[in-house]
């Protein structure tokens, strides 16, 4: 379907799941060009004749192992310029993976590209959307010179912003090495994503396009992949809670695997970042909480006609997104200018229309 998508590697981390692992097979095995590996951690395997019949371009491993152990396991089967990763109930548009490939294609200084993404699920038989999802994609920038700036600039305003991003593969791997190794981290889940994060804010320039790129599910519960369950605290508090020397330490661990050079201006754009997120991470968890109990009187104290005038004065006013269908969303976001291939929506409508069905 697209050209330059042979230089791609889809790697889909799968656990636990393999009715939405199985859709996603058959969907890409529909698509021309990438390559994809899904990599099912689940105690039982996948039977063959499930996916044996499929495109010679998808490939399903069966690795019970962790989360990371699967991430350090796709290392070694990537053969490709790009390598993106991508949920197991979720969809890439291949219009989106193409244009991300082309810009790094004409963008040598742009080590990771991406696009806009909307929520997904499904209501009354029908694929419904609340929007896009990950808002500040559309207005953050981390096309700066220096690392330090690119840093300060992520995570001043703190999304997922690269993790499900095409990426060249020689950063990919350095970013996600130090995710995999085993070091005697006591955090709790989350950090993983945080220093990928970071690694690639550090490691190059970051463009999103404005492309409807990734479609998010909301179907069903999420999942922590395996991962080892622990009572440690969360990043920003474990980060807050070291001493210099401590911290001097964690970043040498991830900065001699990034930067070989492994000079002090590395360890203080990860200082940086990691310091910036802790502050800001703890205050919106308070805001948070505040917020949290004005919902709670909202809920419980207004009474119903009240409810719905201030509903429709937050739709009014763009604070609050009608849900539509994925369809008419998509529409929407074509007519204000993102480039959107609907026929793409379509397909990928019928495959998840399909997978109820059955």
């Amino acid at each position: 379907m697209q050209k330059n998508l042979s230089e791609l590697t889809i790697i889909i981390p799968s656990f636990n799941r393999q009715n939405f692992a199985l859709r996603s097979l058959r969907y890409w095995s529909e698509i021309n060009g990438p390559t994809v590996h899904l990599i099912d951690g689940s105690a039982v395997p996948i039977e063959p004749q499930e996916y044996d019949q499929l495109s010679e371009k998808v490939h399903y491993h069966h690795v019970e192992e962790i989360l990371y152990e699967r991430l350090k396991y796709s290392f070694s089967i990537i053969d490709t310029v790009y390598v993106v990763m991508l949920g197991d109930d979720e969809f890439h548009l291949p219009t989106g993976l193409s244009m991300a490939v082309e810009f790094l294609e004409e963008n040598k200084d742009f080590i990771s590209c991406g696009g806009r993404a909307v929520e997904f699920g499904r209501r009354d038989s029908e694929i419904v959307s609340n929007g896009i999802v990950y808002h500040k994609f559309a207005t953050i920038r981390l096309d700066h010179v220096h690392p330090l700036e690119r840093i300060s600039a992520h995570f001043n305003e703190y999304q997922p912003y690269c993790v499900y991003n095409v990426t060249r593969t020689e950063e990919w791997i350095k970013a996600f090495t130090p995710v995999v190794k085993k070091y005697d981290w006591k955090i709790s889940y989350g950090w993983d994503e945080l220093i990928f994060e970071i690694s690639i804010a550090y490691l190059g320039k970051v463009k999103h396009l404005p492309v409807l790129y990734w479609l998010r599910s909301s179907e069903g519960t999420q999942i922590h992949n395996n991962l080892i369950k622990n009572s440690y605290p969360p990043f920003p508090q474990w980060w807050m809670s070291l001493d210099n020397c401590e911290k001097k330490t964690f970043l040498e661990q991830i900065t001699k695997i990034i930067d070989c050079e492994q000079s002090n201006m590395s360890n203080e754009c990860l200082d940086k970042g990691f310091s910036l997120y802790s502050k800001k991470t703890i205050y919106q968890r308070l805001l948070s909480l505040v917020r949290s109990q004005i919902l709670y009187l909202y809920i419980n104290c207004l009474p119903n006609q009240m409810k719905r005038i201030i509903r429709n004065l937050r739709i009014k006013f763009g604070l609050l997104s009608p849900q539509q269908s994925l369809m008419q969303t998509s529409a929407n976001l074509k007519a204000k200018g993102i480039s959107v291939d609907l026929e793409e929506i379509q397909i990928i409508q019928n495959h998840i229309n399909n997978f109820y069905k059955t």
